[in-house]
């Protein structure tokens, strides 16, 4: 998961700039995509089958049966039965995906958690910083053209926000700019 320094390029300027993969083509054909495999092609049988095998959780007893991997299979799911094409992921499970007895799922676990716990005291002032562009983005949206589009700005906002978070730098400082979400230009 780490490597040394010496594994990577002297500068980072060197780097190109690559699209991010996992589009289905025009932006109008990806949300009908999206619809269509979430809602119609559920693995366990037909839309709203007569088995949908799903566990309901009543009270605060019968929570623990979730966590039980005996009777519970969490193998390739996060909502319901939907997993989105690992060509999406560039080919890999994420850890979203991986049922919690794998070994990567606990490595991955493990690295997330520490990261969340060494940027502690970033989280809450880069998250208000953002916040704030996000709000005043829209006020400007709305008093220059009447309407603003909180998707896109809300998406830029949360890309900005991973990546202070993981850096430290604001991407508009840097040579991705306002290009590194892929919703208001492509690279």
């Amino acid at each position: 998961m780490i490597s040394s320094s010496s594994d990577h390029p002297a500068s980072c300027s060197d780097m190109s700039l690559r699209e991010i993969p996992g589009d289905y083509g025009w932006r109008f054909f990806e949300p009908i995509k999206d619809r269509y495999d979430y809602f119609l092609q559920p693995r366990q049988g037909p839309f709203i089958s007569s088995n949908p095998r799903v566990v309901a959780v009543l009270d605060s007893k019968s929570f623990t049966v979730l966590f039980d991997n005996t009777k519970v299979e969490k193998k390739n799911i996060l909502d319901g039965t939907y997993m989105p094409s690992t060509a999406f992921f560039s080919g890999y499970r994420v850890c979203a995906f991986l049922d919690t007895a794998e070994s990567n799922h606990h490595a991955l676990k493990s690295f997330f958690l520490s990261f969340l716990a060494s940027s502690h005291m970033k989280f809450i002032p880069y998250l208000r910083t953002s916040l704030s562009e996000l709000f005043v983005n829209l006020e400007n949206d709305i008093s220059d053209k009447k309407s603003a589009d909180f998707n896109d700005n809300s998406d830029n906002m949360a890309f900005d926000f991973v990546f202070r978070l993981v850096t430290g730098v604001n991407p508009s400082d840097t040579k991705l700019q306002s290009k590194g979400p892929g919703t208001r230009a492509r690279i």
